[in-house]
């Protein structure tokens, strides 16, 4: 880098006549002008304007378990909105797939599902900016994006090798944070990447323990101010593909009430249904809404139940009462937060930072519930359970011919324990040479990285709900 001190040449000027000195400090006032005008004008590769689309595929897999979602981000055209480095274009997000659970021996399950996935949003804004070794960068600048009742579907459980009624399941459909993309400056920047992630953040509303997920992304951006739209999806993406759900309910107990073993999805269960839904849909989850057992949650929409059973005995026999709660599930979720600007830390170094934010919530249940038999017995038990699925029961002998309603009452608390780890990894660059142009060159190279993670007292809540189910028995000779 060239300087000049007016002061120095001042000083050296009985080495030369006053007019040459005079030329000469006007000659270098010229030089930087003209280096600080070519500076000014060089334009910055982020400005644009800029179209283009990401698209990855979600696929998460275990026994018995299958999920598909096609995630789409498309820069709709306009002026970007300028934040500091940033360039923010505006674009849509577009997400569609499904997924199917089928019973299974080996792990044990006794819950069959399938679901489809559908939801979009027309607020889904891309960053591009310019790093400081020169690279351009495309990444999301916005909260990650949920929609309502974007899971629909049915899912039904089988006890003592009878199949029980559907029930239909609503949940939220939540957008998969794609990975900042980075390249050097051209007109026409694409490519593709494929990297394993957890199973939690194929953000299927049933994720499976030992199940793996990967996301497989691909990108397309040119500079232009006209939008390109993506390929267009394969049939099976765009119809919804079928996905898996691994639940054990406890084995029916002898007058006793039994603990389910632990388990961990991440799904919240409605009955809800969306208008928009075609009608062979509406009319399929109208019969299966119609067809649950009575069970009743207050406040309701949280958690939901089935209380299974038999309908007939003989005199004599013995009948297992079940009554499965589930509440929302565990999961982690890992997000790359929008990193801030590069930092300069002297004429010839500057510091970027990678911002990683881990976020885990689990949930508990605890029960204190009486099954009443209508008969003249009844269980009374408080337990708890170490996931999001509880499923006491009690068995009862039903020695008298009648018809009998068999009941169970009492009280649910849901426990939510959420932790987030924030892992900020900062880098130094350092010029290779005094050629380097401050910010802004390619001659920087890493000399350090450090690692800071903040880790606050994870946040728990607990909810209390009151439960009460029926179910009619007939105890008749054959």
């Amino acid at each position: 880098m060239i300087r000049f001190d007016e002061g120095s040449l001042m000083k050296k000027s009985t080495f030369c006549q006053p007019r040459v000195c005079l030329r000469l400090l006007f000659a270098a006032s010229v030089f930087v002008g003209v280096v600080r005008s070519v500076s000014a004008q060089t334009p910055n590769p982020a400005d644009g304007p800029w179209a283009g689309w990401v698209r990855c595929e979600i696929a998460a897999q275990g026994a018995g378990y299958t999920d598909h979602q096609t995630h789409t981000w498309m820069i709709t055209g306009g002026a970007p909105r300028v934040e500091g480095v940033f360039r923010i274009y505006p674009a849509t997000w577009t997400v569609v797939g499904g997924g199917s659970l089928q019973t299974r021996t080996q792990p044990p399950s006794n819950v069959t599902g399938q679901w489809t996935t559908n939801g979009q949003s027309s607020n889904a804004p891309i960053a591009v900016w310019m790093r400081g070794d020169g690279r351009i960068v495309f990444t999301l600048r916005h909260e990650q994006l949920r929609i309502p009742n974007g899971f629909i579907g049915s899912r039904s459980f089988t006890v003592d090798g009878k199949q029980g009624p559907g029930q239909a399941i609503a949940a939220e459909t939540y957008e998969y944070r794609f990975q900042p993309i980075d390249d050097a400056p051209a007109n026409t920047i694409s490519g593709s990447s494929t990297l394993a992630i957890p199973s939690s953040n194929a953000f299927a509303p049933v994720p499976q323990p030992g199940s793996t997920a990967s996301a497989a992304c691909s990108w397309q951006f040119v500079q232009s101010a006209t939008p390109i739209a993506p390929p267009s999806t394969s049939s099976a993406a765009a119809t919804g593909t079928t996905t898996t759900r691994q639940v054990t309910l406890s084995a029916a107990g002898s007058g006793t009430i039994q603990s389910a073993p632990t388990q961990t999805t991440t799904d919240t269960i409605t009955t809800r249904r969306d208008p928009t839904l075609p009608s062979n849909v509406q009319a399929a989850l109208t019969t299966l809404v119609g067809s649950a057992p009575t069970v009743t949650i207050t406040p309701a929409g949280e958690i939901n139940g089935s209380l299974s059973g038999p309908a007939k005995l003989v005199p004599g026999a013995k009948g297992t009462f079940q009554l499965t709660l589930t509440a929302p599930g565990s999961f982690t979720r890992t997000m790359m937060l929008p990193p801030p600007p590069p930092t300069q830390i002297s004429q010839y170094s500057y510091s970027t930072a990678e911002i990683t934010s881990v976020t885990t919530s689990t949930t508990a249940l605890s029960v204190n519930l009486t099954f009443d038999s209508n008969e003249g017995e009844t269980t009374t038990g408080a337990f708890t359970f170490a996931s999001n699925v509880a499923a006491p029961s009690a068995t009862f002998t039903f020695q008298t011919a009648g018809i009998y309603s068999v009941s169970v009452s009492g009280t649910v608390a849901m426990q939510t324990r959420v932790s987030t780890v924030t892992t900020t990894t900062t880098t130094v660059m350092q010029a290779a040479g005094y050629g380097c142009a401050t910010y802004t060159g390619t001659c920087y190279t890493p000399t350090s990285t450090s690692t800071m993670t903040d880790a606050p007292p994870p946040q728990i809540s607990v909810k209390s709900y009151q439960v009460s189910a029926r179910s009619q028995l007939t105890v008749a000779a054959q």
